[in-house]
């Protein structure tokens, strides 16, 4: 059972990071065309 909470955990901390780093690459890109 708590492994399974840990790896819940680890895979919504790896989520969130992949989201974070898309909205970064969409706001630099945004700086570029402006």
């Amino acid at each position: 059972m708590v492994q399974n909470l840990v790896l819940l955990h680890l895979s919504f901390s790896s989520l969130k990071w992949i989201v974070d780093e898309q909205h970064q690459k969409k706001k630099q890109a945004k700086k570029m065309i402006s």
